[in-house]
């Protein structure tokens, strides 16, 4: 039997019979009106000592309920239309408590699932390109006739940056004009934001050790790269290890860059100069998560066991082949290589970088920062913080700037 319970000038509430002993609707829960079902609340000795809606409350209410569909209360109680009015309102007010309290206890419990729920307190973009074509002698990247052939200055990445509260980075020099090392270094001397840059230099040169001792002494300095197409490293094997061991005397790191297949290049250099401190670049070329390269897994896990070797989690949503900007920006989707590199380095050698403004390829900056905050949010407070400048720290020594 369905009637309403309610008083003068009240919200009416549902009511039913359940069995001849009315009940009412289980206060915050009422998804239904079955009988005896977990949304109903029977008005037996039982159910009103439950928390929250008292026993004369209920007995009200199941009074004035058996009032109202012409039957004799319960336990041989007799309520009046006032009882039943006073026992509204205080189920009302029970109500307004009790979802409260279910909101209270939903969020806690979301909030134990999802662990860590807080941003990091500082992040350092590793892995940024400042450079201006306009210049009288121009400039070798990026190429003519792209997207990326632009001037790119410090204020236009921190007009995306600033916003998710990015404040620092460190350059990555893409020119392998030797004096573009020292254009670098000048820009820097003005741009507070920039705490690091990793060089350009080719180590075969008979000018590198000179040339990397010269820039080495601007503590900005903090290392070089060797990109595949300028610097194979699986070629000229004696002068690259030559220089991987000028660049740990000088107490610098060295970024490498290039496929997948030359990870195991890189772990033999790795156990050559266990001193060097090496950063994979671009998830060592792992290629679309939903089509992994079919040596990926196999080959980050063997240079993982080098205690030497970090890996920066950068050119993500470069490695979709899509329309410009259109990478998919469900932080599930990279699942498959996240969670190999978490697997593999753990949280002390995976290390923040945007590739910006070369990420623009697959998406916006705040979406590549958005992808992988998500995920080493996930894994707690202390991973955040490693992740986006703790660990970035220990591979490149960079320092704080004042002023």
């Amino acid at each position: 039997m369905i009637g309403t319970l309610g008083g003068d000038g009240g919200l009416s509430h549902p009511y039913a019979t359940c069995f001849g002993i009315p009940c009412l609707p289980k206060i915050g829960f009422f998804v239904g009106r079955g009988l005896l079902r977990s949304e109903h609340l029977i008005f037996t000795e039982k159910t009103a000592m439950q928390p929250r809606i008292h026993r004369r409350e209920l007995l009200a209410a199941a009074a004035a309920g058996a009032v109202l569909a012409g039957v004799n209360a319960p336990f041989g109680i007799q309520a009046a239309n006032a009882q039943a009015a006073n026992a509204q309102a205080n189920a009302q007010a029970d109500a307004q408590a009790d979802a409260q309290a279910t909101a209270q206890a939903t969020a806690q419990a979301d909030t134990k699932k999802a662990g860590n729920t807080s941003p990091p307190t500082r992040v350092v973009d590793t892995h940024t390109h400042f450079y201006d074509p306009t210049r009288p002698q121009g400039v070798p990247w990026p190429p003519r006739e792209t997207p990326l052939y632009r001037k790119v200055m410090p204020a236009d990445w921190q007009q995306l940056a600033t916003p998710l509260g990015i404040s620092s980075t460190i350059v990555v020099e893409a020119s392998q004009w030797v004096e573009d090392n020292q254009w670098v270094l000048d820009l820097a001397e003005k741009e507070k934001s920039i705490v690091g840059l990793v060089g350009n230099l080719d180590p075969r040169t008979d000018e590198f050790a000179d040339n990397l001792r010269r820039f080495a002494k601007n503590p900005i300095y903090r290392g070089i790269r060797w990109r595949s197409d300028l610097v194979p490293i699986d070629r000229d094997g004696d002068r690259l290890i030559a220089g991987a061991k000028l660049l740990a005397d000088l107490d610098l790191q060295l970024d490498l860059n290039g496929p997948c297949e030359a990870l195991t290049s890189v772990a033999r250099l790795a156990s050559a100069v266990p001193a060097l401190r090496i950063v994979v670049d671009h998830l060592g070329a792992s290629g679309d998560p939903k089509s992994l390269h079919p040596q990926w897994k196999e080959n980050i896990a063997a240079v993982a066991r080098r205690p030497n070797v970090f890996m920066k989690v950068s050119a993500l949503v470069e490695q979709i082949r899509c329309e410009p900007g259109q990478a998919p920006r469900d932080t599930e989707y990279y699942l498959p290589v996240l969670d190999h590199l978490w697997e593999s380095f753990g949280p002390d050698r995976l290390i923040y970088g945007s590739n910006w403004p070369v990420s623009d390829r697959g998406a916006p900056y705040d979406v590549v920062f958005m992808i992988v905050q998500e995920y080493f949010v996930g894994k707690g407070a202390e991973a955040t913080e490693k992740y986006f400048w703790k660990n970035s720290q220990a591979a490149y020594r960079w320092k704080d700037r004042v002023g």
